[in-house]
Order: structure tokens, then sequence, then C-alpha cells
């Protein structure tokens, strides 16, 4: 990654969990609540926290393993989400799919922060 690029405090956590995926196409994930980190996951095979993938494969989400990270899901309501995917060093599409979507609005998080082709994107749920 550039040394010019600055990427926001909680993004280099969620890269740095994408960076231990074993998958292909990596994707990494923290949740955040009052500016602490309470929860982290990424993408791969298979696993507890599998939602059915478009392309028919079954794999855990980064979004959903983040969540099923926390200890106590009550901490979950209110909290921020921040999801991290590269393509050639740079910050890539990682908006979540609507499955993970509505699985993040059900558990309480209130906002999503995601990588894109233009940098970063934020979606209140």
């Amino acid at each position: 990654m550039s040394d010019t690029l600055q990427i926001p405090r909680h993004f280099r956590t969620a890269r740095l969990e994408m960076q231990k995926s074993r998958r292909r196409i990596k994707l990494g994930a923290v949740i955040v609540r009052g500016g602490n980190i309470i929860g982290r996951g990424k993408n791969d095979a298979g696993g507890r926290s599998t939602l059915k993938g478009i392309y028919g494969s079954r794999s855990t989400h980064a979004e959903v393993a983040a969540v099923m990270s926390v200890k106590d899901p009550k901490n979950l309501r209110g909290t921020c989400i921040y999801v991290y995917r590269e393509a050639n060093r740079l910050p890539a599409n990682a908006r979540p799919c609507q499955a993970c979507r509505e699985f993040l609005q059900a558990h309480g998080i209130r906002k999503m922060y995601y990588t894109c082709e233009s940098g970063f994107a934020v979606v209140s749920l």
C-alpha cells in the first residue's frame, strides 16, 4: 500500500484482518463501539458464520464473522462496522451484500463503513 494513501485507523485494523483471509478475494471487518474495537472477522471458507454466497458457495462473510466474535451480543446495539478489501494494493469495493446488511441491521449495528474504488463510503442502517 502506498505510504501517501491515508487509511483511517479502524480501516487499518480491518485491513490487517483481511490479510489473514485464505480466500482469493479477501475481506476484513471490525466492529467499533465508543472508539474501541469489540469484534473482528475475515472472510473464509465454511465455518459457523456462513451465509449462502452469491455464486452458490458457502463462505464465512467477514461481517458475520466480526459479529460472531463479539462476546456479548447486547454490545452490538449502536455500533459501527468497517469492512476492507483491496485490489492491486488499493481500496476496492467491499460493500456488504444484502444478506449481510440485513444481518448487521438485525444485530443493531447502526452504520457501516466500507472501502470502494474511490476510497471509503458510509451507509446508515
